[in-house]
């Protein structure tokens, strides 16, 4: 773990928050459409469609810091 989180590390918070919440919002909206809508493609052209996007950023933005909070301080336990 400590050898990956390293790696991961010297990219940045930044770069690291962006694609994990971009993973978590196209995730999360993929996953909403399939299951309240049945593969019907006219979601795109509604609002819950936005909102299903704006929630999984949100969400994920919340997501990604938690984690990299929660990696850096387990990161610097294994460290000393």
């Amino acid at each position: 773990m400590t050898n990956r989180w390293e790696k991961t590390r010297k990219l940045g918070k930044t770069r690291y928050m962006i694609l994990s919440t971009l993973l978590f919002a196209i995730t999360y909206t993929i996953v909403k459409i399939i299951i309240e809508n049945n593969y019907d493609l006219s979601i795109f052209y509604s609002s819950s469609f936005w909102i299903s996007i704006a929630t999984g950023i949100i969400c994920g933005l919340i997501a990604s810091h938690s984690l990299w909070k929660f990696n850096e301080k387990r990161y610097k336990e294994n460290k000393q």
